[in-house]
């Protein structure tokens, strides 16, 4: 879901659909993601688990058009990153693992409230 959304906003950047304070928070939020991935892949190679390959990710057509369509599939992509934090916290038995989740957790929130706005 990271690389998803890191993908998709690094697109959004590059379509140049946003501006100023909005391209800002757009790199910002890119750069959350990225870095969620690759905190996620190097605990995955921590214990011992293979990290997966990127996906080719397709995106529907006119997603990167204009930024009304971008934001509403943004609005769609974060609860659903929200969602997955909340719906693996209960099986997590590492304090520390939960704890790194619940930050991106936090994060991802954050975004949701970002693109609302």
């Amino acid at each position: 879901m990271e690389l998803l959304e890191g993908t998709f906003y690094a697109e959004g950047v590059k379509a140049g659909i946003f501006a100023d304070a909005f391209l800002d928070q757009i790199v910002t939020i890119h750069d959350h993601e990225m870095a969620h991935a690759d905190a996620i892949a190097t605990t995955l190679g921590q214990l011992g688990a293979e990290v997966p390959a990127t996906p080719q990710f397709t995106f529907p057509a006119g997603t990167f058009g204009d930024a009304k369509t971008f934001l509403e599939l943004a609005a769609t992509f974060e609860p659903v990153g929200i969602c997955a934090y909340q719906g693996a916290a209960p099986a997590l038995e590492s304090k520390d693992i939960l704890a790194a989740a619940i930050s991106i957790h936090n994060a991802e929130c954050q975004h949701r409230c970002a693109i609302n706005t």
